[in-house]
């Protein structure tokens, strides 16, 4: 080995290549967004969306904003003058813009009060239906009540009677018997002596 060998200055080995960080979309969603609304989504459903995708909120409000701005300014704007309106506006910093976001904020907020307002409507329509069913079973079952105590009056009358038509029968039946204990002993005799004449003549 050569003397120049040992002095020479050693190369230290290269770093391994580092893997590349995956993290959210950095650019607004703004075609998203657009292509979305004229889908006839709402802003609750495409922040939803959006937000399965990976993108942070913030650039989902940015991105919300800049479509309210685009709206605003396409009718005004020549054909020619859209698109560099719009890759002026999708260039810009993806920094939240605080008063465009509350306003998005309280949109979704109207909405998802809207819809909890509609549950609460059907709820109290619900309850008042069942309500009305419950009171009516409830006079129903009344009604069968008082009907089964008309019957249960009325078997009772035509029991009772019944029983004072049987004592009326026994007591007629008696009366018949103590009659013809008086009569047939006093008919047999005349039976008898009748019997005598006849036979002497």
């Amino acid at each position: 080995m050569a003397l120049s060998d040992l002095f020479k200055k050693k190369t230290p080995p290269a770093p391994a290549a580092e893997q590349p960080f995956i993290g959210p979309p950095s650019e607004i969603p703004l075609d998203q967004v657009l292509t979305l609304r004229q889908q006839g989504f709402t802003n609750n459903q495409i922040l939803e969306t959006l937000r399965r995708q990976g993108y942070p909120e913030a650039q989902i409000y940015s991105a919300f904003a800049q479509a309210d701005v685009t709206r605003q300014i396409e009718p005004l704007a020549t054909p020619g003058e859209i698109a560099p309106q719009q890759s002026q506006v999708a260039n810009e910093p993806a920094g939240p813009k605080h008063p465009d976001s509350e306003v998005l904020v309280e949109q979704i907020i109207d909405e998802k009060w809207r819809e909890l307002q509609k549950d609460l409507a059907k709820m109290n329509e619900w309850k008042d239906t069942l309500g009305s069913r419950l009171d009516k079973l409830e006079q129903s079952t009344a009604d069968l009540q008082h009907s089964l105590l008309d019957v249960h009056r009325a078997l009772i009358d035509q029991v009772s009677k019944s029983e004072k038509t049987l004592l009326d029968v026994g007591t007629e039946i008696k009366a018949v018997e103590k009659v013809l204990k008086d009569v047939v002993p006093q008919l047999t005799a005349n039976i008898q002596e009748l019997s005598r004449v006849t036979k002497k003549k």
